[in-house]
C-alpha cells in the first residue's frame, strides 16, 4: 500500500500544479492524462520532471531509492514478494530527507 502512498501523493502534486498554472485549461486532454498509475507520467503532470532529472543527477540517495520505488506498479501490489523487498520498498519511499515520499511532499 506504501506505492499508492507514493501515487497518491505526486496526484496531489498534480493537482497543486494545476491550481498553480491552469494548466487543465489549456489541455483539454490533460485530466484524461491523470487517469494513471505510473509514476513517471505523474512527475511529469505534475511538473516535477525537471526537478526529479536534476535530484537523480546530483542526489545519490535519492537516485539510489528511487532506483527501487519506480518498480512499484499498481499490479505489484497483488504480487508475492519477499519481507526484505517489502522492507526496500518502504524504506525507499517513506525515509526522511531523501526518501521519494518526503521529496514529493515538498510540491503539495
Amino acid at each position: 500500500m506504501v506505492g499508492y502512498a507514493m501515487e497518491c501523493g505526486l496526484k496531489s502534486c498534480v493537482l497543486a500544479f494545476v491550481e498553480r498554472t491552469g494548466e487543465i485549461f489549456r489541455d483539454k486532454k490533460f485530466s484524461e492524462k491523470c487517469f494513471t498509475h505510473k509514476l513517471l507520467e505523474l512527475i511529469e503532470l505534475a511538473g516535477l520532471k525537471d526537478i526529479h532529472l536534476d535530484l537523480l543527477k546530483n542526489n545519490t540517495d535519492f537516485a539510489g531509492f528511487w532506483g527501487n520505488a519506480k518498480e512499484w506498479t499498481e499490479a505489484s501490489r497483488y504480487q508475492q514478494t519477499t519481507e526484505i523487498k517489502a522492507r526496500a520498498l518502504y524504506e525507499a519511499i517513506t525515509t526522511d530527507p531523501d526518501g521519494v515520499l518526503p521529496w514529493i511532499r515538498m510540491s503539495w
